[in-house]
């Protein structure tokens, strides 16, 4: 896959992340979603909490191996425990 291929990919998933919307994600057969060492459904966690991407975004991608990477803010509903 070329770079703009894996780019591609990643804004995919990442625009479904912002909308919260899971199923929209062409998801691997075999495909595992894990949060915190903790093995989810791929609907589950953060796909219900999300409210938005944040402004800090680093991508990265390694076409030798057709892989792509993202490192950045995520904005999720908190928890008002008053």
């Amino acid at each position: 896959m070329d770079r703009e291929a894996l780019y591609a990919a990643l804004d995919a998933f990442l625009a479904a992340l912002d909308r919260g919307d899971s199923a929209s994600v062409n998801w691997a057969r075999d495909a595992r979603f894990s949060e915190n060492n903790v093995m989810l459904a791929t609907d589950d966690g953060v796909w219900g909490t999300v409210q938005g991407l944040g402004a800090y975004q680093l991508r990265f991608a390694d076409t030798r191996t057709g892989q792509v990477g993202y490192f950045g803010t995520l904005i999720e509903a908190i928890e008002d425990r008053r």
